[in-house]
C-alpha cells in the first residue's frame, strides 16, 4: 500500500509525499519514506504528529501491475 500526504502547507489538497506501508498490526501503521535530512527511514505513522494531519489517501497496487513492472528488468530505475 502507498499512503500520499500533503507537503509543506497543510492547506493544500495535492500531493507533496508519498510514503509505502511496510506493516500494519492492528492499528499501527509502519511507514517507510524518504527524508532530505535523514534518507531513507521507517517509522510508525500513529507516532508522526508531523504525518498524521498530513494523510491525503492511501492506495493499493493492483497485484497484477506488481507483478507486470516486477517481470520487466529491462525497466530504467533512475
Amino acid at each position: 500500500d502507498l499512503m500520499f500526504f500533503q507537503g509543506r502547507s497543510r492547506k493544500s489538497d495535492r500531493v507533496g509525499h508519498v510514503a509505502l506501508v511496510t506493516k500494519v498490526d492492528g492499528e499501527r501503521i509502519e511507514m517507510m519514506h524518504s527524508t532530505n535530512s535523514r534518507g531513507i527511514i521507517i517509522e510508525t505513522f500513529n507516532d508522526s504528529s508531523y504525518f498524521t494531519p498530513r494523510l491525503l489517501f492511501v492506495a493499493k497496487l493492483p497485484k497484477e501491475e506488481v507483478s507486470r513492472v516486477l517481470s520487466k528488468p529491462d525497466i530504467p530505475m533512475d
